[in-house]
């Protein structure tokens, strides 16, 4: 059974943003399991075929799962670090596409 995630000080507006879709974790599943404390998360998502449901579940109820497991102090922190790790993978995502281009575009593709 599923345990209730402490919500019980938090506006109307935290609780909806704990209970939304972590889109970073869409991108990549271990670098967000590792930034929100998630460590068999991040084990889960470096094995194959498993790696699958990993993504989506983390997708679909990772901040909440990061709230309830982190053990955060308060609602800011918990909310400065999802932005900070959404920065740190997009900023990955585009060196990655960044490079890829100018590889293809320096090897005459």
């Amino acid at each position: 059974m599923e345990e209730k995630v402490k919500t019980e000080e938090l506006t109307e507006e935290q609780k909806r943003y704990i209970e939304g879709l972590a889109w970073a974790a869409l991108l990549s599943a271990s670098i967000w399991a590792l930034g929100n404390k998630l460590w068999w998360w991040f084990l889960g998502s470096l094995i194959p075929i498993w790696n699958i449901y990993v993504l989506l579940k983390l997708f679909l109820h990772g901040r909440r799962m990061s709230w309830k497991k982190g053990k955060w102090e308060n609602f800011e922190k918990f909310h400065r670090r999802q932005l900070y790790i959404w920065w740190v993978i997009a900023t990955l995502v585009a060196l990655y596409a960044i490079i890829t281009i100018l590889s293809a575009f320096l090897n005459g593709s």
